[in-house]
Parts: C-alpha cells; sequence; structure tokens
C-alpha cells in the first residue's frame, strides 16, 4: 500500500510537470527558443532585399556553420575565415544576415576580397568546444584564419567550478595528434534534464537570479581559473596551428566598462545573474579586464595577430542588448573592426 501511495505522488508531480511544461515549451518554442521537448525551429529567416536572391543559412545536418552556406571547394583567389565563438556569433533571435560573421564576409566582398567567412560557433560553446569543432571540421573546410571570440561562457563554468571547489579540468596547452579533449567539465544526467526543462529556466530567468543578486557575490576570477582560461586559449591555438591555420585572438568587448559599471541596467543585470551566480557585477567587469589584459600578452608570446574588440567597442551601450551580446549595429561594428584589421582600412 505504501508503494502504491508513493508512485501515485511521483505520478501526480509527474503530471503536474507534463501540464506546466508543455504550454510553457510550445510558447518558447514559438519565439525562437531551443526547448527540451520540441527542439529548435530553425535560423530567424533573413531580411529580405529588394532585387536579391534571399540567402540560404546554416546550421544543418550537411552544413553545421552559422553562416551563408558556401560549397566546400573555395573559387580561385577565395580566403576562407573562420569565426569561433558562442552566441555572440550564432544568434538564434536576429536574422543571421545581420550577425557579423555574416556581415564580415559582405564587407570583403564590398572591398574587393573574395572570402568565405564561416561561423564555426553555437551558443554555449566554451573554447574546448572550439577547438573540437576545428579537429571536427577544419579538414572539410579547411581555413586559412580562425579568429577566437571567447571568454563569457568559460568565466561562468569557471567560476561555478572553483567556487563549488571542484576540480578545475585543463586540456593540455599542448595539442597531440589523435587526441580527444572534454568540451565540458562532466554533469549528472539529471541536472541536464532540469536544466533544459522551460519552467526551470523561466524560474531562472525571473526568481533566482533575483536570489542571487541579494547574495554577496565575488568580486574577482581566481588566479586559478584564470590560468586555465589561459591553457585552455593556448591549447585551441596549438589545435589550430596543427590544422594549418593562423589563430587570431580578439579581446572581449562589454557594454560597460570598469568604469561605468554602476551605470549597468538592473534589467540587464538580472538576466546576467540568471546563468553567472558567482561574480558581482565588478566583478565580471574586473574579470574581463585581467582576462583581456592577459589575451594580449599571449599573443606577443605567441606572436600572433591581435584584433582589440574590446578596446574599440566596449563601453558604448548602444551597440549591445545585454552586458556581451551585440544590437545588429553592434553586430555591424564589430563586423567593421575584423574587417580593417583583416584587410586594411577602407
Amino acid at each position: 500500500m505504501g508503494l502504491i501511495r508513493h508512485f501515485s505522488i511521483l505520478g501526480a508531480i509527474a503530471l503536474v510537470l507534463i501540464v506546466i511544461e508543455v504550454p510553457l515549451e510550445l510558447r518558447a518554442y514559438s519565439r525562437g527558443f531551443q526547448t527540451f521537448l520540441f527542439g529548435w525551429r530553425g535560423i530567424t529567416p533573413s531580411t529580405p532585399v529588394e532585387g536579391k536572391e534571399a540567402r540560404s543559412f546554416g546550421p544543418s545536418p550537411s552544413f553545421p556553420f552559422w553562416s551563408e552556406v558556401v560549397p566546400e571547394k573555395l573559387e580561385a583567389g577565395e580566403t576562407r575565415y573562420w569565426i569561433t565563438s558562442a552566441s555572440h556569433a550564432a544568434e538564434t533571435q536576429l536574422p543571421l544576415d545581420l550577425i557579423f560573421p555574416v556581415v564580415l564576409s559582405d564587407l570583403c566582398r564590398e572591398r574587393g576580397q573574395p572570402c568565405q567567412v564561416l561561423s564555426a560557433s553555437a551558443p554555449g560553446f566554451t573554447i574546448p568546444a572550439s577547438a573540437e569543432q576545428i579537429e571536427t571540421l577544419a579538414s572539410k573546410y579547411p581555413p586559412k584564419v580562425v579568429i577566437v571570440y571567447q571568454m563569457a561562457n568559460d568565466v561562468i563554468e569557471l567560476a561555478r567550478l572553483v567556487f563549488s571547489g571542484a576540480s578545475l579540468e585543463t586540456p593540455p596547452s599542448k595539442a597531440e595528434p589523435g587526441e580527444k579533449q572534454a568540451l565540458v567539465s562532466p554533469r549528472v544526467l539529471t541536472h541536464e534534464f532540469v536544466d533544459n526543462m522551460t519552467a526551470h529556466q523561466l524560474l531562472r530567468t525571473n526568481l533566482s537570479n533575483r536570489v542571487v543578486a541579494q547574495r554577496i557575490l565575488h568580486d574577482e576570477l581566481p588566479e586559478a581559473a584564470r590560468k586555465v582560461f589561459i591553457t585552455r586559449l593556448s591549447h585551441f591555438i596549438a589545435v589550430a596551428r596543427k590544422h594549418g591555420t593562423e589563430p587570431v585572438l580578439c579581446t572581449f568587448a562589454t557594454s560597460h566598462r570598469s568604469d561605468q559599471i554602476e551605470q549597468f541596467p538592473e534589467a540587464h543585470r538580472l538576466k546576467l545573474f540568471a546563468f553567472s551566480r558567482e561574480l558581482s557585477m565588478p566583478g565580471w567587469a574586473r574579470t574581463v579586464d585581467l582576462l583581456n589584459a592577459e589575451i594580449r600578452v599571449l599573443a606577443q608570446t605567441e606572436d600572433l595577430r591581435l584584433i582589440d574588440v574590446a578596446e574599440q567597442i566596449s563601453g558604448r551601450h548602444e551597440l549591445f542588448r545585454d552586458f556581451y551580446h551585440f544590437t545588429p549595429e553592434g553586430h555591424r561594428e564589430v563586423a567593421m573592426v575584423l574587417a580593417n584589421a583583416l584587410l586594411g582600412a577602407p
């Protein structure tokens, strides 16, 4: 009898979850978000332009890049660039012809430089995931140059690990042939299930973040975690070089600089705290400054080109829709910064 009662309670909980979760999943799916039950409806259609054919974009099973579909074989005189990033270069809320990898491709053509710009990016990617993309896709779509624009997800992951006392697992700083690396730290399956539920995500973005905002948070990512970040980036450089491509580093831009952080909008602060529960806003600003400084040093040490996006974009609030994602105008500005660095000013 007790066993029947136990299963009855579990069944009632499951029924309530289904009744709540399914409508929320349908609502999120219709708005273009990735959902646990229904997946993702696909990219936002491109902006129609009178007199021009509609453009076709990935990602798809046959073309895994968040950019315009192009042939594997390059045309004579054509250069292939890769952008490796996270949701900064793999938008689900904007038409893909407005994001900076696609705008960069358009700018190259406008300046008489035939090219392909492929966004080897995806929401949630960290630097190890970007390195894995090179290992997986570089033989089929070999880039001449790979531009890495990464930071936020690595900071979120490393902060969660270091402040919870978990092990800071790192890939080796040098890539060995055939070596496989873990993309993210291992997680419990039930955690993944709960995290992917729309109801949980809504609670996180509307309730949990407000709780986090009231806590005493950390004002800096510890040095040990910052060293792991640079180790990840060094490993990425080694993987890129192993595949015969030139890695180009970028500093990371944010809507507010350290001296502007008191002006940061409350709505954006709560949005950030939905995903980052360890660092305060001053902590985020200081961590970005410290890591950008280390990226500049790493580029010099490794004799790499550096594109200082932060120097030219950070603090220009109108170019951002939150702390580190761009508006359409921001995407165009970033594309201009990259084009000027790669091709020279027009």
